[in-house]
């Protein structure tokens, strides 16, 4: 007697097995493979690193953009400083029982009475007056009137001719009122007080 046997595979292939007597007939039928996700998609790792270098791309972009906007504004905030002061003289005033002309802010470097004047009283380091002594009373790195004490409690003021009061001119940025803008605090650290480095 013929015996029939039908074997159905795990991989859900179809395996047919026909016996008859000593001779044996194996059919197979296709079986198709299961696909992982990357199988399906093989694009898809390109995708991820294409999107991933575009957020990159216009994240650097954006801060390109914050960058210019920030120069833009200091260049307007500069431009808006020197005209306000075109027509006035910024001074520096030392504090004290009595206050002292320290020099002249904006004069003409040659100027006598210009911080900028290394032969001057207000620009020498060995100027009484003056903020680049550091063994003065205006620049000593220890002298609570110096703006090179970053512990002052009585640094020299900015103002002007004309009544204005920009600020005190320190390096103890954590004084009410003291001038923290970077240009001014690099001035004091690379100039006024380089000396004590």
């Amino acid at each position: 007697m013929n015996k029939f046997y039908v074997i159905f595979s795990i991989t859900c292939g179809l395996m047919l097995l026909i016996a008859s007597g000593n001779t044996y007939a194996v059919m197979t039928f296709y079986n198709p493979p299961i696909m992982t996700p990357q199988q399906t998609n093989p694009f898809a790792g390109l995708v991820d690193n294409t999107l991933h270098t575009m957020m990159l791309v216009e994240e650097v972009k954006s801060q390109q953009l914050q960058n210019e906007m920030m120069e833009q504004k200091f260049e307007e905030e500069r431009r808006a400083a020197t005209s306000l002061l075109a027509n006035r003289t910024v001074i520096i005033v030392g504090q004290g029982a009595k206050t002292v002309n320290l020099g002249c802010v904006n004069c003409d470097n040659r100027s006598l009475y210009s911080i900028h004047n290394s032969q001057g009283r207000y620009g020498s380091r060995s100027g009484v007056k003056s903020i680049f002594n550091s063994s003065g009373k205006y620049g000593s790195p220890e002298s609570d009137y110096s703006p090179c004490n970053p512990d002052a409690t009585h640094p020299p003021i900015i103002e002007d001719t004309n009544g204005g009061v920009y600020g005190l001119l320190t390096m103890n940025t954590r004084l009410p009122g003291a001038l923290i803008a970077p240009g001014i605090q690099g001035w004091l650290t690379s100039r006024v007080c380089k000396h004590f480095e």
